[in-house]
């Protein structure tokens, strides 16, 4: 009873993420001073301007914990509007702060956590659409938040189909609103192209598009042993919350039931991007943990039997576990 009284608590209590705020910022700012992590350098041309923007490894650290903040308020709204996890909690936040807060590799500036935020707006943007009436302009600005995205990364447009599966499944997908969403996935490259024609540097317009058709060899990256054992850890829980749902999901709403198989559809798709272009796994795995999250808030918050309350405090182990041993290894 003890243990089921501890999940329910930490599932429900409204002291769980403040806790988890104090301790995600407390460690966040341990780790950016005394334990820097060096930024990310690459030769693309927006991120140089990134870190122009952003110069310094500790104002990189503050402006991406600035980003994976502001995605963990949105998870709140995400479940406040959509009611994914059936009751108001802010269970799935916790759980994204703790991981990202376990993965210190990801608290360096890098496009990951700007790509991130962009597809969770999209994400959210998208849901807006299931069986509206005139579902256009949700899916333009969703559509929108993606092609802005595909600026700083151009192969998450490799993720635009899955997208046009979700509004197919949500009853939403028209003539109108399929080329909506293409005018909104374009818009931000016609204001790219304005800006290379006056400016005289076409070769920038051409960049993310020669990006985006140029492949790597499969496998052929190692990122080392804590990002595939924190890259593992996330595949774990993802599968075991998917297992869940599936078994469980005559509970749910039919609504419900669609935006939690688009996001399993989703999440996979991510994963075997990943797999595939593993130089792309770091950025591909920020742009998974808020989906990762919010399946995990389902099944914390809404089971509450011996195995999920085992489950729950074997979870919170491991994740320390391996977040003291990636802190050792940097």
């Amino acid at each position: 009873m003890a243990k089921r009284r501890f999940q329910y608590e930490v599932a429900t209590g409204k002291l769980t993420l403040p806790v988890t705020i104090l301790l995600s910022t407390v460690l966040w700012i341990v780790f950016s001073f005394f334990k820097p992590i060096p930024t990310l350098n690459s030769s693309y041309p927006f991120w140089q301007m990134l870190l122009e923007w952003v110069p310094g490894n500790v104002s990189g650290n503050i402006f991406c914990f600035l980003c994976y903040g502001v995605i963990a308020y949105l998870l709140i709204e995400f479940n406040n509007a959509y009611s994914i996890i059936r009751m108001r909690t802010s269970l799935q936040t916790s759980v994204y702060l703790l991981m990202i807060l376990a993965f210190p590799f990801l608290h360096r500036l890098n496009i990951g956590c700007l790509v991130s935020l962009c597809t969770i707006i999209s994400l959210y943007l998208l849901f807006r659409c299931y069986q509206k009436q005139q579902p256009v302009g949700y899916f333009f600005h969703s559509m929108l938040f993606m092609g802005i995205a595909s600026l700083l990364f151009p192969k998450i447009l490799l993720l635009v189909p899955v997208f046009l599966i979700g509004i197919y499944n949500f009853k939403a997908l028209t003539m109108r609103t399929f080329f909506a969403g293409m005018m909104g996935l374009t818009l931000p490259y016609w204001f790219l192209f304005g800006h290379a024609f006056y400016h005289g540097k076409m070769d920038l317009f051409y960049i993310p598009f020669k990006e985006l058709v140029c492949f790597q060899p499969l496998f052929s990256l190692n990122l080392g042993i804590p990002f595939y054992i924190s890259a593992g850890f996330t595949f774990f829980l993802l599968l075991v919350s998917s297992i869940h749902y599936w078994i469980t999901s005559y509970e749910d709403k039919i609504r419900i039931r669609a935006y939690l198989n688009f996001l399993i559809i989703f999440s996979f798709s991510t994963i075997i991007f990943g797999v595939l272009q593993v130089q792309y796994a770091e950025i591909l795995l920020q742009v998974l943990l808020p989906v990762v999250a919010l399946l995990m808030g389902h099944l914390f918050a809404l089971s509450h039997t011996k195995v999920s309350n085992l489950f729950f405090i074997f979870s919170i182990l491991l994740l320390v576990i391996i977040m003291c041993y990636n802190l050792w290894t940097l």
